[in-house]
């Protein structure tokens, strides 16, 4: 037997959530696992905002959340956020949950209705101390 890295194996990851699925399937059902992935695009094409994630076990993972900066506050964020949630509960999902490092962006989520539920801390003799990785969470409906 023997260990190596697989980061540039062409579909390592693929297999491996495949495989973890799987196993997963046996003891506990998921739900319906998906992507899903919207993205808001200017008149010229340019990528203005996205949304990535996940939904199992009736949760929406949220992994990313992008806004160009001229289009910050402008409502973009809360709207396709929202179309997310609309996306998840037609999935069968009852809330969402995300991680942030961004102060920003935890006021952000605040104001959307999420509330955390947990909080990971660098100890004070680590590089970075002041980093605070924030958990998030609210219901869909």
């Amino acid at each position: 037997m023997r260990f190596e890295d697989a980061s540039d194996q062409d579909g390592f990851t693929r297999v491996l959530k495949q495989e973890l699925l799987a196993d997963l399937r046996i003891n506990a059902p998921q739900g319906i696992n998906s992507q899903i992935n919207l993205a808001r695009y200017s008149p010229d094409n340019d990528l203005i905002a996205g949304v990535s994630g996940t939904t199992s076990y009736g949760w929406l993972r949220v992994n990313m959340l992008w806004v160009a900066s001229p289009h910050r506050g402008t409502g973009i964020g809360r709207q396709i956020m929202e179309k997310a949630f609309e996306q998840s509960v037609a999935r069968a999902c009852h809330s969402v949950w995300l991680e942030t490092s961004s102060q920003t962006a935890c006021a952000f989520y605040t104001a959307l209705g999420f509330e955390k539920f947990g909080a990971l801390t660098n100890p004070s003799n680590a590089p970075c101390f002041s980093h605070q990785r924030r958990f998030l969470r609210r219901a869909l409906f």
